[in-house]
């Protein structure tokens, strides 16, 4: 399962982006929940918009 999230930086990103959602999360997280994530090569904050199986 793919997480599809809108990253929280300072730039000028459009779009979302997908992760790959680890096993033990799968029945936690949910749509609206702010989560931490690596973007690039720092940590970022996102907000998970919408889920996919691809």
């Amino acid at each position: 399962m793919f997480a599809e999230l809108v990253i929280n930086i300072e730039a000028p990103l459009q779009g979302t982006f997908h992760y790959d959602v680890p096993f033990d999360l799968k029945s936690i997280l949910q749509i609206g929940h702010l989560v931490e994530v690596e973007f690039g090569r720092r940590l970022a904050q996102g907000i998970i918009v919408a889920f996919s199986e691809e």
